[in-house]
């Protein structure tokens, strides 16, 4: 939840009423006790989870390893976009060999 957002429950989710670093309007999220997160972001056709079991919650390192991989997955030159939720199954091979380093 960001400040003066307009966030609100749903069954089983966090809804995010505006857009958001990373996240489109009317985006999906959650988070656990055990720094365990998600998210669904309808709009891009993109998720992305991410499951520890550290505690306590909110914990900084779990924090800025979700955001890193929330970056990866959704921010300006995501890598990852074409790798994750897609409604068919991606060529990896392909889509590996463009992103090797």
């Amino acid at each position: 939840m960001f400040p003066g957002s307009r966030d609100r429950f749903g069954l089983g989710f966090l809804l995010n009423g505006d857009e958001q670093p990373g996240r489109s309007a009317n985006s999906l999220a959650w988070a656990g006790l055990y720094n365990t997160y998600y998210w669904v972001d309808p709009a891009r056709d993109i998720c992305g989870v991410v499951m520890t079991q550290i505690l306590p919650f909110y914990d900084e390192r779990v924090v800025e390893l979700l955001a890193r991989f929330e970056a990866l997955v959704s921010g300006p030159g995501a890598v990852l976009t074409n790798l994750l939720c897609r409604r068919r199954a991606p060529d990896l091979s392909r889509e590996i060999e463009g992103h090797n380093t």
